[in-house]
């Protein structure tokens, strides 16, 4: 096995992957332990359908949802952007059911609804 010197540090190649190996795992185990308690602690988001039908409609529901201060996401099939970025809704496109979901909105849950109510699809 071959060993190399670090010339600036006199650390050897082995020790590195090592040190690095250790970093990672750690992290590795540090973020799934913060993921673990979070879904632990976690409530059921709640979601509507809307549905907009042109970039005008886009527009206008990011005006409207920008004016709460909550936390928002918009969800199509395995997509999931933030209800307040104008370029992630037009990503998400139109003319087709969208999934508002209301990760924290703060108590805000009847005025948003009332707010968006053009935008909703009635079940």
């Amino acid at each position: 096995m071959e060993i190399l010197f670090n010339r600036r540090h006199g650390i050897s190649r082995e020790t590195e992957r090592g040190r690095l190996k250790n970093a990672l795992d750690s992290a590795f185990f540090n973020q799934n332990l913060r993921r673990f308690d979070m879904e632990e602690n976690m409530e059921p988001v709640k979601s509507v359908k809307i549905y907009l039908n042109n970039a005008d409609e886009v527009w206008k529901f990011v005006n409207i949802i920008r004016k709460f201060s909550g936390d928002y996401d918009l969800a199509a099939g395995s997509y999931t952007v933030d209800a307040k970025s104008i370029l992630g809704v037009c990503a998400l496109g139109t003319k087709k059911p969208l999934e508002l979901k209301l990760v924290d909105p703060r108590g805000e849950e009847s005025s948003l609804l009332t707010a968006l109510g053009q935008y909703l699809i009635r079940e």
